[in-house]
């Protein structure tokens, strides 16, 4: 299937509805894997159809004219900014549907405006460095293709935003109004903390590591308060699990550095797949066991690659399926 391969966003939204048949969701699926584009395009659909879904008369929106509105706001919010952006030629139905939202590439982010929500969505893949910071002075660091939506009533009674992915949130302090991140089917409320938030829209669930402050985290079957440390995790069937957080890495996305102390190869391999985004496998089973203790800190993967091979004595190779193979006995 070519990446440019046509996928009605009517068949998205029904895939993030799950209604849908298994064949489409496949598609659906093998669609989203081809490509960065295509998974930050599904994204899209997705959060636009949920902040419209509260639009009844549709039809009557005028995109054109809209987009002109939104032309003059930015201008006068930006003074930099002199160039205007043409209405873009391929709106699709579903996009007249969701509240007929534009799209607007500004200031570092995308910014989402209808005339009813004034809903505004941040695309990580167009933040410099994935750090936005919201109104409140709050800052967010998005991974990869993650995105956070809020309104432009952010900050009068609630700081209210919704997360797809996964983001890093620096929390101002607020007695008065909270701060409430949703999250598939987690809500996390605080007054002013930091803390690691990934969601998994695959799977339906969420997790939330907690490095300072105090942090409200429930479903809509039961709620725990979490300590700094520790890491909650609320599955499918919306029961919560609390645990000692012992994952290293977990902000490795963010930070840069990937840290090991006696960690176990098996696991090196995972926070290394992750964090580089690849595929490895480890050709020997008693290689696993094999321990390392380094920190790496923003260096290219060949480098890593060719610092293991050092200490462990064994090949790296790449193969067919672009899967990166350990080969040797290692320890």
């Amino acid at each position: 299937m070519n990446k440019n391969t046509l996928i009605s966003d009517n068949l998205l939204v029904r895939h993030s509805l799950d209604d849908i048949t298994l064949e489409e969701k496949q598609r659906v699926e093998n669609w989203i894997a081809l490509s960065d584009e295509n998974h930050i395009h599904y994204n899209r659909v997705v959060t636009l159809w949920s902040a419209a879904e509260g639009i009844a008369d549709f039809e009557a929106i005028d995109l054109a004219e809209n987009w002109k509105a939104i032309q003059a706001k930015i201008t006068q919010q930006s003074p930099q900014t002199k160039k205007t952006t043409p209405l873009p030629l391929r709106m699709s139905t579903l996009w007249k549907i969701a509240a007929a939202a534009v799209l607007l590439l500004s200031l570092g982010g995308y910014f989402i405006f209808n005339a009813s929500l004034d809903t505004i969505i941040v695309d990580a893949n167009h933040l410099q460095g994935g750090e936005y910071r919201l109104p409140d002075g709050s800052k967010v660091w998005l991974r990869g293709t993650s995105t956070i939506a809020y309104t432009s009533e952010y900050g009068k009674n609630e700081r209210r935003v919704e997360l797809h992915g996964e983001g890093y949130f620096e929390i101002e302090k607020n007695d008065q109004i909270p701060f409430i991140a949703e999250s598939n089917n987690a809500t996390t409320k605080v007054l002013g903390t930091s803390f690691n938030l990934k969601d998994n829209r695959k799977s339906n669930t969420t997790a939330l590591i907690l490095v300072s402050g105090s942090v409200n985290f429930s479903t809509s079957k039961e709620q725990l308060v979490i300590a700094p440390g520790e890491l909650v995790f609320a599955n499918l069937a919306e029961k919560l699990i609390k645990t000692k957080n012992r994952d290293l890495n977990f902000m490795s996305w963010k930070t840069g550095l990937l840290t090991f102390k006696d960690t176990e190869m098996k696991e090196v391999i995972k926070d290394i797949a992750s964090f580089y985004d690849i595929k490895i496998k480890i050709e020997r089973r008693s290689f696993s066991v094999c321990t390392l203790t380094s920190t790496f800190d923003n260096v290219p993967l060949e480098e890593l690659f060719e610092t293991l091979e050092i200490l462990f004595g064994i090949e790296i190779v790449k193969n067919e399926q672009s899967e990166y193979i350990l080969k040797g006995k290692g320890c």
